[in-house]
């Protein structure tokens, strides 16, 4: 488990973090969140003794990162893209690391097999693109099969298949109980891989909360339902006499609040109305972040 505490950074006098608090939890994949310069970055290397907080507490397992036994064996921390020399292939590299954090030599393989990346053991850094060297990144810190994982805009320059093999990455790690704190500014993909979001905006948290009810609380409008219909005139008629809003869309289609899926089907079913689409929409994480952090 990682735990920031009252945790107040300051870099040049300015505060980078103000009074932050939050858990991320074994089992769970907690994502965050944020504008650029919100202090996602700080709140990451705080949590690896990079960044010291002024006031308050980081914790992992109830210990300081630098108070852990074998903190490699701990903590993965992917924090940059390239932490290694451009002239190293990645097969020397991970090789080094797992030295580093007495993980076995044969790991190497196994988790770029695992990654796909088998191809390019003998290439060295320099040669290897963004997506691929950030890839290379998650494999490294993974060989010590550590019990928490911090990273760090881990889907910079990832192609969909590679975002797939990370989602599943993710996923795995946090149903086997361990801890994921992954920051990232992708947030239509952290939707599916997050159990929990945090929100960082101005070095304060926004919003701290399981993600399918951050989007519930973000739908203020309650729930809206896309239909679309033969008879748009008549469904028009009919949904506002039983106290249903309707709003047009292109195409035909109408956004419906104040009536539930289910009040809307039995009055299609009694008026004999045909429709093509009868869909709830629901907010998504994306909606709410960008009202969070621009109020």
């Amino acid at each position: 488990m990682i735990a920031l505490r009252g945790v107040t950074v300051r870099l040049g006098g300015h505060p980078v973090l103000d009074d932050v608090t939050f858990t991320a939890r074994p089992g769970e994949v907690t994502g965050l969140v944020g504008p650029n310069g919100a202090g996602k970055s700080t709140a990451l290397r705080s949590v690896v003794g990079l960044d010291r907080p002024e006031c308050g507490t980081v914790t992992v397992d109830g210990r300081r990162y630098t108070d852990l036994p074998c903190p490699a064996r701990v903590v993965g921390a992917a924090l940059e893209q390239r932490g290694w020399h451009p002239r190293r292939t990645v097969e020397r590299h991970l090789a080094s690391v797992a030295i580093g954090a007495a993980a076995p030599r044969h790991r190497v393989a196994e988790l770029l097999a695992e990654a796909g990346l088998e191809h390019v053991a003998r290439r060295r850094a320099g040669e290897l693109s963004l997506g691929t060297a950030s890839r290379v990144g998650i494999v490294a810190v993974a060989l010590a099969d550590p019990e928490v994982y911090v990273l760090d805009e881990p889907m910079n320059g990832l192609d969909p298949v590679s975002v797939r093999w990370l989602r599943g990455f993710l996923r795995g790690h946090a149903d086997r109980g361990r801890t994921v704190l992954v920051s990232s500014h992708l947030i239509h993909e952290l939707q599916c891989v997050a159990d929990r979001i945090v929100v960082l905006d101005g070095g304060r948290v926004r919003a701290d909360a399981d993600t399918a009810t951050l989007c519930a609380d973000g739908d203020d409008a309650g729930v809206r339902v896309r239909v679309r219909p033969d008879q748009l005139d008549v469904l028009r008629t009919v949904l506002g006499r039983a106290g249903g809003i309707v709003a047009s869309e292109p195409g035909g289609a109408v956004v419906v609040t104040g009536l539930d899926p289910g009040a809307i089907g039995e009055l299609l079913v009694a008026h004999a109305l045909a429709v093509h689409e009868l869909t709830p929409l629901r907010v998504t994480l994306e909606e709410t972040y960008l009202r969070l952090v621009s109020t």
